[in-house]
C-alpha cells in the first residue's frame, strides 16, 4: 500500500512511538513511480488502506463505490456513457470483453445482477461459512460482474451492514459478496435479483505470457 508504511520496524520513528513512521525507501520509490504513472495516464485509483488479504472486503466495497462515483461524474458532465456494470477482477486474469460488454449492455436498471464464471454453493468447505455459521452462495473470487443496481445496494444503501461484516462474514471478499447479495435481496424488494454463471467471463493469464 502507498503512503501507509507496512514495515514500521524497518522505518524511522520519532520518539519511539508508532506515530511519525516513515515509509521504507522501497515504498517511497514505489509511491513516486505510481504517482508519476497516474499523472501521465490517469487510470489508477489509489485506496487509503493496506494492500493485504485482510483488507479485501473494504477494497471491494471501495471498487464498487468508485465505479458508482465515475458513473455519477459522467452523468454530471453530460458524458452519457454511464457504466452499467462493475467488474472486479484479479490482476492475474483477463476479462472476456465481448461477454462483459454484452452483459453490461443488457442489464435493466432495476436488476441486481451478479455474474461470475463459477458459483460456489457455500457448503463445499468449512472456511466458506461466516463467523455466525451462515452459508450463502457466491461467485468465485478471481472475477465477477456486479450491476449498477447491486453495487448501489451493497456499497451505498447498505454500506454500514457491508462494512460491518465481522459478525457474519470473514476476510474472504468473495464469500462476503455473496452475503451482501443475499442481504440486499432481503432488504430491497424494489429490485430483481439474478445470479448468472458465464464460464468464459474471464481467463487466467498463463505464466510467461
Amino acid at each position: 500500500f502507498i503512503g501507509h508504511p507496512n514495515d514500521p520496524s524497518a522505518a524511522s520513528t520519532r520518539q519511539g512511538k508508532k506515530q511519525g513512521v516513515f515509509a521504507t525507501e522501497m515504498e517511497i520509490e514505489l509511491a513516486q513511480s505510481l504517482q508519476h504513472e497516474s499523472d501521465i495516464f490517469g487510470d489508477i485509483q489509489m485506496l487509503p488502506m493496506r494492500d493485504s488479504y485482510f483488507e479485501l472486503p473494504d477494497k471491494t466495497l471501495s471498487i464498487l463505490r468508485h465505479g458508482l462515483l465515475l458513473q455519477n461524474n459522467n452523468n454530471n458532465n453530460g458524458g452519457g456513457g454511464a457504466a452499467e456494470s462493475i467488474l472486479k477482477i484479479d490482476d492475474d486474469h483477463c476479462p472476456n470483453m465481448t461477454k462483459v460488454l454484452s452483459i453490461a449492455s443488457t442489464t435493466p436498471r432495476n436488476v441486481a445482477r451478479y455474474v461470475g464464471f463459477y458459483r460456489w454453493k457455500g457448503t463445499e468447505y468449512t472456511i466458506m461459512k461466516g463467523a455466525d455459521g451462515s452459508i450463502d452462495p457466491y461467485m468465485s473470487g478471481p472475477g465477477y460482474l456486479v450491476s449498477r443496481a447491486l453495487a448501489q445496494a451493497v456499497a451505498v444503501d447498505d454500506i454500514n451492514h457491508s462494512v460491518l461484516y465481522m459478525p457474519y462474514g470473514s476476510s474472504s471478499e468473495d464469500v462476503d459478496m455473496g452475503k451482501w447479495f443475499a442481504h440486499a435481496n432481503r432488504t430491497h424488494p424494489e429490485l430483481e435479483f439474478v445470479y448468472e454463471v458465464v464460464k468464459d467471463l474471464i481467463k487466467k493469464v498463463s505464466e510467461g505470457s
